[in-house]
């Protein structure tokens, strides 16, 4: 399991849609130049669970008595949808596709990459779409969101988040529990859409994207719709794409909603769990009629034929609201016993870790695969929401044990953790960041040129690692990181080879 971003041995780039107004190319010849004139920085691959972000924002320092429970990350960069300049002196163009006039950028400080779409600030319909993006935006860890906007050379650049890995349709022979876990993302995304009133009515299959190839971290990538209620097709190539749009929609419903959203996720689920699209509806005495579904094979194929159903019913009203998908019992995450055990064998196997390593995989977490480290996040609020908001080992057994599908809640037994129970008292227990830890793909985080980029982050002026400078990136309790780090260098100054030896143990 695991998912979003990292530059070398990059897949073919995903290109994304419409655009109007050329950027200028001299500026595009500048940027590049200045890309290949750049220190080669990482850029972050990943591949494991996401979660909202450590990072810091506004707020206050935590207090002394706090930090020996928990650290902060200090940000560097904010999200602001207001109008700024600079664009190329923040990124470096990597991509560029004339067709939908968009681009593949990479920041200059954090290397993360980035889809930019370039627009005519003098186009109404351009206009359009930022206001309502500013109007309408809300975070969610599986819809990209926009994070900037720049105004100059007579083109607006509107930032978005950009995911590395493929689109949906590209998966093939998936286990069971590893749709399940998609398919209940996908589900979080319509229940995001819904309780802000907003729709899409384009999803596709291709809609969605992997975080990263190497896991099963999905996001909703094509954005766009969401803010473009009643445009106006323009161009011959978006008519084209309206083709493909009205194979997920239901016939005869000529205005998008929600529920045609729906629709086309069941859609989606079908083809995720038998690559193919289902048969085309007949037309018979002027009456839609389903051929049957293709036939499932599983022991809870009925279960998901019946959850298919409601959702591909094309009478709007019968068809299933997303507040029932959002608590059908088989797409629980309590309920996917192999996504649970999965769980329990990454924590099993990960190396144990003092509280300084701790705090740099924090960082670098954060840092280099920010989309899985906020899911994964999400993932572990999911498992402690019940259970006083913190996680054992044996509950996640218990969770194997009496994972069902008659049973979507999941209560620990409080006789079982009695603090009386010997058994309980043994079990490990599990924080936010030892499951963020160990959930993340440490192969392809703790690289060398990401551990060298994050050593010069942090380093003090004399070129070593301290707790001052460390300090000045992440709050952290300062005496334990001291002693941490002063078994690993006499005088607790860390050169770079003491950390790359001592963050290397954590592969």
């Amino acid at each position: 399991m695991g998912l979003c971003s990292s530059n070398k041995n990059q897949k073919p780039i995903q290109q994304s849609q419409l655009i109007v107004s050329q950027p200028d190319q001299n500026n595009f010849k500048q940027s590049e130049t200045q890309l290949t004139k750049q220190t080669k920085t990482a850029i972050p691959s990943i591949m494991a669970f996401q979660i909202p972000n450590l990072i810091k924002e506004d707020i206050d320092p935590p207090t002394p008595q706090s930090f020996r429970h928990s650290f902060s990350i200090i940000p560097e960069i904010k999200k602001s949808l207001e109008f700024k300049t600079g664009f190329f002196k923040t990124y470096s163009v990597i991509t560029k596709n004339q067709d939908d006039n968009t681009l593949i950028c990479q920041h200059n400080k954090t290397a993360e990459l980035v889809l930019v779409y370039c627009m005519d600030p003098n186009n109404i319909q351009d206009q359009q779409l930022i206001k309502s993006i500013k109007q309408n935006q809300n975070d969610n860890n599986n819809i990209c969101q926009f994070i900037e906007i720049f105004n100059e050379n007579k083109t607006l650049y509107l930032v978005q988040e950009y995911c590395k890995g493929s689109k949906l349709s590209k998966l093939l022979n998936l286990e069971r529990s590893k749709i399940i876990f998609i398919m209940s993302q996908l589900i979080q995304v319509l229940n995001q859409l819904n309780t802000h009133h907003l729709y899409h009515g384009k999803l596709t299959i291709d809609s969605f994207s992997l975080v990263d190839d190497q896991s099963y971290y999905v996001k909703l990538t094509d954005i766009r719709p969401i803010f473009q209620q009643n445009r106006n097709l323009e161009t011959t190539k978006e008519i084209d794409e309206q083709n493909t749009y009205k194979r997920y929609q239901p016939p005869f419903e000529h205005h998008p909603s929600i529920k045609s959203d729906v629709f086309a996720m069941g859609i989606i689920f079908h083809q995720l769990l038998t690559e193919k699209l289902p048969e085309k509806i007949k037309i018979i005495n002027n009456q839609p009629i389903w051929n049957p579904l293709l036939k499932l094979q599983n022991e809870n194929d009925d279960k998901m034929k019946k959850l298919l159903k409601s959702m591909l019913q094309l009478d709007h009203i019968k068809r299933v609201s997303v507040q029932q998908l959002t608590q059908n019992k088989i797409l629980s995450i309590l309920n996917n016993k192999d996504l649970i055990q999965e769980i329990l064998n990454k924590i099993s196997i990960c190396p144990s870790h003092n509280y300084f390593q701790t705090a740099i995989l924090t960082f670098m977490i954060q840092k280099f695969q920010s989309q899985e480290y906020k899911i994964i996040k999400q993932l572990y609020q999911s498992l402690i929401e019940n259970n006083d908001n913190y996680l054992q080992e044996n509950q996640l057994e218990q969770i194997c044990r009496n994972s069902n599908l008659n049973k979507v809640e999941f209560k620990i037994d409080h006789q079982e953790t009695d603090n009386n129970n010997p058994l309980q008292n043994n079990s490990k227990r599990i924080s936010e960041k030892d499951f963020l830890i160990a959930l993340s793909n440490r192969d392809k985080l703790l690289t060398e040129e990401n551990l060298e980029t994050t050593y010069n982050q942090l380093k003090n002026s004399n070129g070593v690692l301290s707790v001052k400078s460390i300090n000045r990136k992440i709050y952290i309790d300062q005496n334990q990181l001291l002693d941490d780090m002063e078994k690993i260098s006499f005088n607790g100054q860390i050169t770079i080879n003491e950390f790359k030896d001592i963050m290397q143990l954590m592969k």
